[in-house]
């Protein structure tokens, strides 16, 4: 492994049945409440076996003799990435803005979708398949860096905005982009995605 990289940080996320079994426990459980409120149980175990392959085929393609820790997205507020680490994410794009407001320097991060039919991932550049080959290149030097710039809603209901989106009609919310000012805007939150 080149000097830049020390080892890999991947996060994860909790899934649904993951969530699930820290409440009630058992499998047995867990279904009879949500078939009980009418809510199906099976997209809960699909989303799971779902999650599982693509961890094991992200672990699979890790390279031999590389160090790589593993970490849950609940874990961010305590953990501490290293200037060096090569942050890996499995999960929707909100973990890679999520994770992008705990790192230190503007390394960037490799974000891996986890399940494509069911995630559409803007921010995720890479399908898990192609973990092994995106992996050995950004370890190699050779990757590209897209910078993202966040957006913070003004207006407590707004539902999405862009860097770009104005509005100023009367009884719509006003977005402006995330940069600080005498006004209060929200501060910049510079995401980095290796590509």
């Amino acid at each position: 492994m080149p000097p830049e990289w020390d080892k890999i940080v991947v996060v994860t996320r909790k899934t649904g049945l993951e969530e699930l079994l820290e409440r009630f426990v058992t499998h047995k459980q867990a279904r009879f409440y949500l078939e009980h409120s009418g809510v199906p149980f099976e997209p809960y175990e699909e989303e799971q076996r779902a999650h599982d392959e693509a961890l094991n085929r992200l672990k699979a393609a890790l390279p031999a003799g590389v160090r790589s820790q593993f970490i849950k997205r609940s874990f961010l507020p305590t953990f501490a990435f290293g200037e060096r680490d090569l942050v890996v994410t499995l999960g929707p794009d909100g973990m890679v803005v999520n994770v992008a407001k705990y790192l230190r320097g503007g390394q960037p991060i490799l974000a891996f979708n986890p399940d494509p039919s069911t995630v559409d991932g803007i921010l995720i550049a890479f399908r898990v398949g192609e973990a092994g080959a995106a992996i050995r290149a950004v370890l190699r030097g050779d990757y590209r860096v897209r910078e993202v710039t966040m957006a913070a809603p003004r207006s407590a209901t707004a539902r999405a905005c862009s860097p770009s989106t104005t509005s100023s009609s009367v009884g719509r919310p006003t977005f402006r982009p995330a940069t600080t000012s005498r006004t209060g805007g929200a501060p910049r939150t510079s995401l980095r995605a290796a590509s």
